[in-house]
């Protein structure tokens, strides 16, 4: 019977657990070096995946906002339910039936303007559009406000240089025309013309005046 001797087997025991060791190593580093290397790839050595990254992020984080602003007014504080939403939509507008619990049997009562107020005390203390269409607005409030307030801002920078340049070339009209009226050369030739015409009239007239008493006197003598 052959002996194997206590030594090698502990050898041998040692370099395969050594061996599992350094594989098990090398597989983790391997397993870290493709993420890394997959991390790197999508966000850094894209620009475009990076880009949508924070597009998808910046939009998501806008409608947690607006989420939050909604329920904070339906259930809370409702002024800032309604904060900004003038800019959405044309407000007062029509309302149905108050939305109020204890109001809903009311008829809606409207001020001189056009907005829903108390029945009993005549205030805007109501709300002026229904619960949802305010959670829905509030829920795209922070993607659209931004988009409309810079609209608003290029929109009356731009209707401002168009009336000063038409303000600008009336004055400079109005300028150039009071310097010819003011001119004493075209008002002694407009006074001229007006009194040449003047005197030409009273002259055709009074021929005209000759010739039909002349036409009567002739008209009496051969009668």
């Amino acid at each position: 019977m052959f002996i194997i001797p206590q030594n090698d087997i502990d050898n041998s025991f040692e370099q395969k657990v050594s061996q599992l060791t350094h594989l098990k190593s090398t597989v983790r580093d391997i397993r870290s070096t493709s993420c890394d290397d997959v991390g790197v790839i999508t966000l850094f050595n894209s620009p475009s995946l990076a880009i949508l990254f924070v597009i998808v992020c910046l939009v998501l984080m806008l409608l947690m906002l607006g989420i939050m602003k909604g329920l904070l007014g339906l259930y809370c504080c409702p002024p800032i339910g309604m904060c900004g939403l003038g800019a959405l939509i044309d407000l007062p507008r029509p309302l149905p039936y108050y939305q109020e619990p204890e109001l809903i049997d009311y008829p809606v009562n409207y001020d001189i303007i056009g907005w829903p107020v108390h029945p009993q005390t005549g205030k805007r203390t109501v709300r002026a559009i229904s619960l949802r269409t305010e959670f829905c607005l509030n829920v795209i409030f922070f993607l659209t406000y931004p988009v409309i307030m810079v609209i608003s801002i290029l929109s009356l920078c731009c209707f401002q240089r168009v009336y000063d340049t038409a303000d600008s070339e009336k004055e400079y009209e109005d300028t150039h025309t009071i310097m010819l009226t003011d001119c004493p050369s075209v008002v002694s030739k407009k006074k001229k013309s007006n009194r040449y015409n003047d005197e030409k009239l009273e002259e055709e007239d009074t021929e005209y005046v000759i010739n039909q008493m002349k036409k009567s006197e002739q008209s009496l003598l051969g009668r």
